[in-house]
């Protein structure tokens, strides 16, 4: 905190601010974000807890009315929730591990995978969009910053415009999607 306080009062004062102290505080926005998020999550896990079910999965399948047991993409359970969220499917698709020999799928799914981007609630969404705008917007800060050459304001310049653009992309897409 005390970063942040001195990164406030510096130009108050009318002292300058560099580009790291920027982005640093672009990091600690996403810190802040991320933390709260995680003030509940289980710590100290050390080994996986398994679940299991005294009903067979033909039974669980036969009971809900689907009676092909291969008829599914990631569980025999897909019914449950037909529809995978979008940025899950996106994330999957980009992050390329088939180009390193791992497969992108097994069937059914053998875990619940560390990437698995769960449909939110409209609330959770917004709250995530405030920190997207507000990291993706912070580099626009050191927009007339005075950079040792031209060409390293406009390198400046663009990444903050792409990164603005991205994050505020983002935040579309967290309001479209929920």
């Amino acid at each position: 905190m005390w970063f942040v306080a001195a990164f406030i009062s510096r130009p108050i004062q009318g002292l300058s601010v560099t580009t790291l102290e920027l982005t640093t505080i672009s990091f600690i926005i996403v810190f802040l974000a991320t933390s709260y998020c995680w003030m509940h999550k289980p710590s100290e896990v050390f080994r996986p807890v398994i679940l299991h079910c005294e009903t067979s999965i033909a039974q669980i399948l036969s009971e809900a009315g689907h009676h092909d047991p291969e008829a599914y993409q990631r569980s025999p359970l897909d019914f449950i929730d037909p529809s995978p969220y979008v940025i899950g499917l996106l994330w999957r698709y980009y992050v390329h591990l088939h180009s390193l020999g791992i497969p992108l799928l097994s069937r059914p799914q053998t875990r619940i995978s560390g990437d698995n981007f769960l449909e939110t609630e409209l609330d959770h969404e917004l709250f995530a969009a405030v920190f997207i705008a507000a990291f993706s917007s912070a580099f626009m800060g050191a927009w007339d910053f005075h950079f040792p050459t031209v060409a390293e304001r406009n390198l400046w310049r663009f990444a903050s415009v792409y990164t603005l653009g991205l994050g505020w992309w983002g935040v579309f897409m967290c309001g479209y999607m929920a």
